[in-house]
């Protein structure tokens, strides 16, 4: 079976947050003091060999960075510098946006202005739906019976509906 090499995961991966990945020349310092490595399992060494190496179906399918908790002793430990800490956060972000098939992730985590814009327009569309809805028909003090910010159904429906677009986005 062949393995295919990436050369640009490292460029990939910089977008994400993981710029000091070539500053690594595994030493150990990061294994020596990582609560979760031990003889057989050399972490965080370990994936950062494979992103540096471009091996990106052998990190897709890994679960090595799922297990740092980034505690930060590695990052305060390694002589170079190299944040081994903040690259194994970069991959689960890359991770998180390979898996996502609507690539929703994959444009926040690259572009802030894109996740401020997705929250000044959720917010927005909460700030009209309370004014056009919930002002003009009741208290926003009363939660329950007539004179009511929203009445019972009104929560119960939302609630389906919002059930229903999980359901939809996690089939």
């Amino acid at each position: 079976m062949a393995i295919r090499v990436n050369p640009k995961l490292i460029d990939d991966l910089a977008k994400f947050g993981a710029e000091d990945v070539q500053k690594c020349y595994h030493c150990g310092s990061c294994s020596a003091v990582c609560e979760h490595s031990d003889d057989r399992f050399m972490f965080p060494r370990r994936p950062m060999r494979l992103l540096q190496m471009g091996l990106e179906q052998r990190l897709r399918t890994s679960l090595d960075p799922w297990l740092c908790y980034y505690c930060g002793q590695c990052s305060t430990q390694c002589p170079r510098g190299a944040e081994p800490g903040e690259t194994m956060m970069s991959l689960r972000r890359w991770l998180t946006s390979r898996y996502d098939f609507t690539g929703i992730s994959r444009l926040f985590y690259r572009s802030w202005r894109a996740e401020l814009a997705a929250i000044l327009l959720v917010a927005a569309a909460t700030a009209v739906g309370f004014t056009a809805y919930g002002l003009r028909h009741g208290e926003l003090g009363i939660y329950s019976g007539p004179g009511a910010f929203l009445d019972s159904a009104a929560v119960h429906r939302f609630d389906w509906a919002l059930a229903t677009v999980l359901v939809l986005l996690l089939a």
